[in-house]
């Protein structure tokens, strides 16, 4: 798996996540477990995304989220 992925399963605690596919989602904390806000999240497997890599779109609820993260 991606380190995209993998961080999504990570922050989101969700096992599978299908490419393409929009999941309403909770976000952690990954120190003290603690929920963060809930999201929309898909998961676009390259080459078949915008950029050709895989990609991960977090569109939050509640705005209250801010993530700036690098993924791979």
């Amino acid at each position: 798996a991606t380190q995209s992925l993998l961080t999504l399963t990570k922050e989101t605690k969700l096992e599978k996540f299908q490419p393409k596919k929009l999941y309403l989602t909770k976000i952690y904390d990954n120190k003290t477990n603690d929920l963060i806000d809930q999201c929309m999240t898909v998961w676009f497997k390259g080459p078949k995304s915008f950029t050709g890599e895989d990609v991960v779109e977090l569109k939050t609820l509640h705005s209250r989220l801010l993530l700036i993260h690098e993924y791979d």
